[in-house]
């Protein structure tokens, strides 16, 4: 399996021309998506007081909670593929062992995390994911989450993962799916069905323990009106696949509500439809927002 990438990447800005190119190349996922027999529902996590969080997130904050807490066994070696500012720490805080959060930036917030007087030890490395083989640790968990879009080589960084790990244990990776295009529009390279998930690290030598479908069609809705129309302005772009004149979107872009979820006067609405819609996705669990894996490694 060579997995396929969007003509360009969407955490660049895009001109029309390329924007039309990138959601075309991602129409074509949601075209091709497929999810394995064993693909189970994921529990929605609890809505907490001033929640702001989009639905995905909700969810995959509950998941990453559980699985640690299932699977991570300390003394633990953990490795964060694509850890941004490094705020999954905290899943590990209480853990005795290591932790070892890898991006191909450098975040300033790096420095908070390196002080903090936990039982783990935290350590951050600068380095492209495909690069994994430079490290010096053997990893007892894994995890990504919302990373494996954004690494030019996927297949190239979960076999280096792989090679990091060892026998017997076990990790958690969370990705967009397809129909994310329609809610995000461009963003990282690519989407992951639960099939292509699954073949992604199969290939690399792990196994699948578990798979999980994060969200559905009522989120996913819910999500596209709120978030990427009233907040940002760009569901009209994405649906359209941006084949209008450019200036309609700038445009329609303009009349959005910036902070529509974080604002006194609407969060109490937010949060009360978060609360509602996200049962729902359990009797609708079409055009999900994500896929997560726990793997083990063979």
């Amino acid at each position: 399996m060579t997995m396929g990438k969007t003509p360009y990447s969407g955490d660049i800005k895009l001109d029309a021309r390329a924007t039309r190119a990138y959601l075309r190349a991602g129409w074509q996922e949601i075209r091709n998506s497929a999810e394995p027999e064993e693909v189970i529902q994921a529990p929605p996590g609890k809505v907490l007081p001033k929640d702001d969080r989009s639905p995905f997130r909700v969810y995959a904050d509950q998941l990453m909670a559980d699985t640690v807490q299932e699977y991570a066994q300390p003394p633990v070696t953990v490795i964060d593929l694509g850890c941004g500012t490094g705020l999954y720490t905290r899943l590990f805080a209480a853990y005795a062992g290591e932790y070892h959060g890898v991006d191909v930036f450098e975040y300033a917030e790096w420095e908070a995390f390196l002080t903090q007087h936990w039982p783990l030890k935290v350590f951050f490395h600068h380095l492209p994911a495909e690069k994994l083989d430079a490290l010096e640790v053997q990893a007892t968990f894994s995890l990504s989450s919302s990373a494996l879009e954004h690494i030019d080589d996927p297949e190239q960084a979960v076999r280096r993962l792989a090679e990091k790990t060892q026998s017997g244990t076990y990790g958690l990776h969370i990705v967009p799916a397809p129909w994310t295009l329609m809610t995000y529009g461009p963003h990282g390279w690519r989407r992951f069905s639960g099939m292509q998930l699954k073949t992604l690290f199969e290939n690399a030598g792990f196994e699948c323990v578990r798979m999980y479908r994060l969200g559905g069609l009522a989120s996913t809705i819910f999500h596209g009106l709120w978030l990427t129309g009233l907040e940002q302005g760009l569901l009209f772009r994405n649906l359209t696949l941006a084949v209008f004149p450019y200036i309609l979107y700038r445009i329609n872009s303009k009349l959005s509500l910036r902070d529509a979820r974080s604002k006194p006067l609407f969060n109490p609405i937010y949060r009360t439809l978060l609360r509602c819609v996200l049962p729902l996705d359990r009797w609708l669990p079409y055009a999900p927002a994500g896929y997560a894996i726990v793997v083990r490694r063979k």
